[in-house]
């Protein structure tokens, strides 16, 4: 399928229109009923005006994320190639529905390497309970074309695709020191790798999603194999669940674990659900 059609079918089910027109009022996700009985959801807000870092701070149930702060962003643009073309030569349904008047005057296309990093850190508050803290980086690599042609009426564009990109955070509780690494490499489904101490978690990603149209909650697969979020599982029992594709961001945490385990997981959801919000490329989805 043509990649702008795809992705303006992704925005338009992302910012709630669905076919017949319909409105989606809320988004879920598949759960095992069995956790979903037994667990809490909490409603997050989606970032939009992101200037300042506290425009991610979040209040829900007994937590607060606050203490955020990202830091040390970069990208690095290296040339690899340089083509004479004509005007028409991006993509047409893009040009299509953004300008006009298509321009078919000959124009540079150049393409390049791009890296970059980005780092965040937060704490997780709880009522009589110590902060969790969050320290986080992310790497990236991916590879970018932009035409150069200044005319008057010309029309310039940019497509960036991101190949791999990288997640590494420590998770600190008490003085005790959990790792997060998160792997996503081009047509490859993500790799999780999360210690807590000697424990060891298993993170499950979930490729269906639920939409809710007139009080009626739909299953809708995500295009291409996307995920939209991941299940935490602790000795094969469901722990914890976050969408990370959603314009009504969520996290399920499991009612019966103490109150310190139930912090812990809230930093390690949002931890994860911030990667995907700096992470925004348009990245191939795996196969």
């Amino acid at each position: 399928m043509n990649f702008w059609i795809k992705r303006l079918l992704t925005i338009a089910v992302g910012s709630g229109l669905v076919a017949g027109c319909q409105m989606v009022t809320d988004q879920a996700m598949v759960l095992d009923p069995a956790f979903s009985r037994e667990a809490t959801e909490f409603r997050l807000q989606k970032p939009t005006w992101t200037i300042k870092d506290d425009a991610y701070h979040q209040t829900f149930g007994s937590f607060q994320v606050n203490e955020l702060d990202l830091s040390g962003k970069s990208i690095r643009k290296q040339q690899t190639g340089s083509d004479f073309v004509l005007g028409d030569s991006g993509d047409f349904m893009f040009q299509f529905l953004f300008h006009d008047v298509i321009s078919l005057d000959p124009q540079w296309v150049n393409t390049y390497n791009l890296t970059g990093e980005q780092d965040y850190e937060f704490n997780v508050q709880m009522t009589s309970l110590p902060a969790v803290h969050s320290n986080c980086k992310m790497l990236y690599q991916g590879q970018a074309e932009e035409s150069t042609d200044n005319g008057v009426n010309s029309y310039n564009w940019q497509t960036k695709t991101e190949l791999m990109s990288f997640l590494g955070c420590v998770v600190t509780q008490n003085g005790e020191i959990s790792e997060l690494i998160v792997e996503r490499k081009h047509g490859l489904a993500p790799k999780f790798k999360l210690h807590k101490g000697k424990t060891k978690l298993r993170i499950d990603p979930v490729e269906t999603a639920l939409y809710q149209t007139n009080e009626r909650w739909t299953p809708t697969p995500m295009l291409d194999g996307q995920v939209f979020g991941y299940n935490l599982f602790i000795d094969n029992q469901q722990v914890a669940a976050v969408t990370i594709d959603s314009q009504f961001p969520k996290i399920w945490i499991l009612n019966k674990q103490p109150p310190a385990q139930q912090q812990w997981l809230v930093a390690v959801a949002y931890s994860i659900m911030m990667f995907n919000w700096q992470d925004d490329w348009e990245r191939v989805p795996h196969s």
